[in-house]
C-alpha cells in the first residue's frame, strides 16, 4: 500500500509522466532509477496539499472566535495550527532550497505565538493583527508557484547525479520535470517570467543533448541554479507584496 501511494503521488504531482508506467522491459531500469529518488517530492506535495489549507482554516476560525470574545476556544483552535506549522517547517528545512520558505513558515509561527499571547491577555485587536499576519504568510506559501521553482531545482540536482552515474534516460526525465514545472510558473500573470523563459529554453536544449547521449558532463546543469534561486526569492517577495496590500477578511472589525 505504501508503494502504491508513492507511485500515485508521483503522477498526481506531475513529476513522473503517466507513460512512464507502460509495460516493457526496456523501461524498467529508467523507472527504477527515477522512482528511487522521488520520495522527497511526495513528502513536500503531501505537506502542502494537506497542511497549508488546514492552517488557513484554523486561522480563520480562530479570528471568528476572537471577534466573539471566545478567547479560550480560540487558543485551543490555534494550538492545532501551530502544531501543523511546526510540522511544515520540519519538512521544508530538510532541503537547502527551502530556506526562504522555511523562513516564511517561521515568521508565520511567530505571528501565531504572538496571537496566542494576545488572546491570553484578551487583547482583541492585537490578536487579530497577528492572525492577519500569519494568514498572509500562509497565503504566500500556499498560493504562489514557488514550490514549482523549487521542484525544478531539485529535479536538476537529481539529473546532475544521474548523469554522473551515466543513467542518461533517467536524467532526461528529471530535466523534463524541471521544464514542465517552469512552464507552470510562467502561466502566472503576476510574475515576470522573462528570465525563466531563457532558463527553460536552455534546459530544453540540454535535455535533448542528454537523452541523445551528446552531453555526458553534468557541469552545465550548475549554470541554471543561480537564475532559479533568484526566481524563487522574487516569487516569494512578489506574492508577499500582493497579500500585504490586501485586507484579511476579518480585519474590518
Amino acid at each position: 500500500m505504501r508503494i502504491l501511494f508513492i507511485l500515485v503521488s508521483f503522477v498526481y504531482f506531475g513529476l513522473i509522466p503517466v507513460e512512464g508506467f507502460s509495460q516493457g522491459s526496456e523501461k524498467m531500469d529508467t523507472e527504477v532509477g527515477v522512482g528511487m529518488t522521488m520520495q522527497k517530492y511526495t513528502e513536500i506535495e503531501s505537506q502542502m496539499a494537506q497542511g497549508m489549507p488546514m492552517i488557513l482554516e484554523r486561522i480563520q476560525e480562530t479570528a471568528n472566535l476572537v471577534k466573539q470574545n471566545k478567547y479560550d476556544e480560540g487558543r485551543e483552535n490555534l494550538r492545532k495550527a501551530v502544531e501543523e506549522a511546526r510540522s511544515n517547517e520540519q519538512v521544508f528545512t530538510k532541503e537547502s532550497h527551502y530556506k526562504e520558505i522555511a523562513d516564511y513558515v517561521d515568521k508565520m509561527e511567530d505571528a501565531l505565538t504572538l496571537a496566542d499571547q494576545a488572546m491570553e491577555k484578551r487583547q482583541k485587536k492585537s490578536a487579530l493583527d497577528q492572525l492577519a499576519k500569519a494568514y498572509r504568510m500562509t497565503k504566500v506559501i500556499s498560493e504562489s508557484p514557488v514550490l514549482k521553482i523549487v521542484a525544478s531545482e531539485i529535479a536538476l540536482g537529481q539529473a546532475d547525479r544521474l548523469i554522473m552515474s551515466r543513467d542518461y534516460n533517467s536524467a532526461g526525465i528529471f530535466l523534463q520535470r524541471a521544464i514542465d514545472n517552469i512552464t507552470l510558473v510562467q502561466q502566472d500573470p503576476r510574475l515576470n517570467t522573462q528570465e525563466l523563459n531563457k532558463i527553460k529554453n536552455e534546459i530544453i536544449i540540454t535535455q535533448q543533448q542528454v537523452v541523445l547521449g551528446k552531453m555526458q558532463d553534468e557541469k552545465r546543469l550548475k549554470n541554471f541554479y543561480p537564475g532559479l534561486a533568484a526566481a524563487r526569492v522574487n516569487t516569494l517577495n512578489s506574492y508577499y507584496d500582493i497579500w500585504n496590500r490586501n485586507n484579511a477578511p476579518w480585519e474590518m472589525y
